[in-house]
């Protein structure tokens, strides 16, 4: 993979892990300040962390790429 390809993959996933993790937030802001019940949208909240960590570990390895140059 080239190394310009790995810097813009690496953007996106940065800005899209951010977009995910500030919806959670409000979300989670939305639902504590509106009623204290169980969410049916509570599976969602750990498939939105699961997929922020994955975005994680792929921005992870899209910086080794540009920085290690493999």
């Amino acid at each position: 993979m080239k190394m310009e390809t790995a810097k813009r993959l690496q953007r996106i996933f940065w800005h899209f892990r951010w977009v995910l993790l500030i919806g959670l937030m409000v979300y989670n802001g939305y639902s504590f300040f509106i009623a204290f019940q169980l969410s049916v949208f509570l599976p969602v909240n750990g498939f939105i962390f699961a997929l922020y960590s994955f975005m994680g570990m792929l921005e992870a390895y899209f910086n080794c790429k540009v920085s290690c140059k493999m």
